[in-house]
């Protein structure tokens, strides 16, 4: 879990570089990261994949992304 409080900002990969993180197959998994209080409406929705060049390190992805790259 200490991937998820760092960094404290972050925003989605820009087109060009998350066509880029999934050429050639991509990572092999993604994490979605959900926010909700008391089973009410989700307050946010984010998705991390990890990184192909440094082990161990995550990087946030847009889900359109992951849906181009499925």
């Amino acid at each position: 879990m200490a991937w998820a409080s760092y960094p404290r900002a972050a925003s989605p990969a820009s087109d060009a570089d998350s066509k880029g993180a999934f050429a050639n197959g991509g990572p092999p998994f993604a994490i979605q990261l959900v926010r909700q209080v008391n089973y009410g409406p989700l307050e946010s929705k984010r998705y991390f994949a990890p990184t192909l060049t440094s082990p161990g390190e995550f990087v946030e992805v847009a889900e359109d992304d992951l849906i181009q790259a499925n």
